[in-house]
């Protein structure tokens, strides 16, 4: 979950079935200017918790791409890696795939959130068509 703190930085929280011990990376990234703000914590009883992200100032209204990376697995604790394997190789499910450095398999979930009023995400997202002004 994402929660928007009165400072306008959030707070990400999340429950998963990684092994404890797993070192994640939460990154926060403003679509429209790329800059983001990263965490790495990691997983403690199934959950893990990081934040606040985000500048001193508060975050501006805008898109936003949520990401949620395990470490590879020959950085990780070595009950980690027991479990994971050597490459990652024992990770299944939907949110697996192939490391960015080709270091074998990571768990890596993403979503966009959308900070604002929700018209201001449309403006940037689409173009608004209107018919001519003489359409029947």
């Amino acid at each position: 979950s994402v929660t928007l703190r009165a400072d306008r930085r959030v707070t990400v929280s999340g429950e998963t079935n990684l092994p404890d011990a797993t070192q994640i990376n939460v990154v926060l990234e403003r679509e429209q200017s790329g800059v983001r703000w990263r965490e790495r914590t990691q997983v403690d009883d199934g959950r893990f918790n990081v934040g606040p992200l985000g500048p001193g100032s508060g975050l501006p209204d805008g898109i936003y791409l949520l990401r949620v990376e395990s470490m590879e697995a020959s950085i990780q604790p070595l009950p980690v890696r027991q479990r994971m394997g050597a490459e990652g190789e024992y990770l299944t499910g939907e949110w697996v795939t192939q490391s960015r450095h080709g270091l074998g398999w990571v768990y890596t979930y993403s979503r966009r959130v959308v900070i604002g009023s929700e018209s201001h995400s449309i403006r940037e997202e689409v173009d608004v068509l209107t018919y001519p002004s003489d359409a029947s």
